[in-house]
């Protein structure tokens, strides 16, 4: 049970929705340029695309350029004049459905490959877990 510390009053009622996702704090303009930014991504590649990609590290790589150009002043994608942040954001995105979702097969193989071979001279990541 909720305390009432927990509730919101509003004029004569009362809702018990503390603890709850508080999604009026969203800012929907920016997250309209995330959404407009998947929209182009649809259009281009077909809807949910995004999610056969694979490895998923192309998306780490996506989102570093994104975050570096952003840093380095350029604000704006050349290619489709969208927010490089937009852009970083949907990579996060996509980055959290994968760690989300059980694994692609191709995703597998790749870290079988990584576990039993030491130096194959691929494209590695600083780090490893």
């Amino acid at each position: 049970m909720q305390s009432l510390a927990n509730n919101i009053h509003s004029g004569n009622g009362m809702k018990a929705d503390g603890g709850k996702r508080q999604w009026c704090l969203m800012p929907w303009h920016e997250l309209g340029e995330v959404a407009d930014v998947l929209t182009d991504g649809a259009k281009k590649y077909s809807p949910d695309n995004w999610k056969k990609v694979t490895p998923k590290s192309r998306y780490e790589s996506a989102l570093m350029r994104h975050i570096t150009s952003y840093f380095e002043g350029d604000k704006k994608d050349s290619e489709d004049g969208r927010s490089h942040l937009a852009h970083a954001i949907c990579n996060i995105l996509f980055l959290m459905w994968f760690d989300n979702n059980k694994e692609t097969e191709f995703e597998k193989r790749e870290k079988n490959k990584r576990n039993n071979v030491k130096n194959i001279g691929a494209c590695r990541r600083p780090y490893s877990k």
